[in-house]
């Protein structure tokens, strides 16, 4: 049980740490710019060289947010590893409990349930 329960604060850890670190507005701006850069595409009265700038100067952008969203998400990823190695360290389980909990299909349910509610309600 314990390791179900230190599994679950790990995972709110992370959303949290995600939604703090700005990761899904950071996401929903690449989004944003992904569908700019198609109507870019597609409008008729730019020229080929205009496009192919507007395109260049998008992708840019989302190559620079690629990085951006990584950094993000290693950094919320932090405290929810530091606590699951320091039970592991304390002794409270071992790495194949933690293993075998985290693939659970109920602890996988609920995980994407909480996750995708912190995530999604906007502040």
């Amino acid at each position: 049980m314990t390791v179900y329960v230190t599994l679950a604060v790990a995972v709110c850890l992370f959303a949290v740490g995600l939604r703090v670190a700005g990761v899904v507005p950071t996401a929903r701006a690449v989004l944003g710019n992904a569908n700019e850069a198609l109507r870019i595409m597609r409008t008729p009265d730019l020229s080929d060289d205009d496009k192919a700038v507007a395109i260049r100067a998008a992708s840019l952008g989302m190559f620079g947010a690629f990085f951006s969203i990584l950094a993000r998400t290693v950094a919320a990823l932090a405290f929810p590893v530091l606590l699951l190695a320091f039970c592991i360290a304390a002794g409270l389980f071992d790495t194949d409990q933690a293993e075998s909990a985290s693939i659970d299909w109920r602890f996988i349910a609920g995980s994407l349930a909480v996750v995708s509610a912190l995530l999604l309600v906007r502040k």
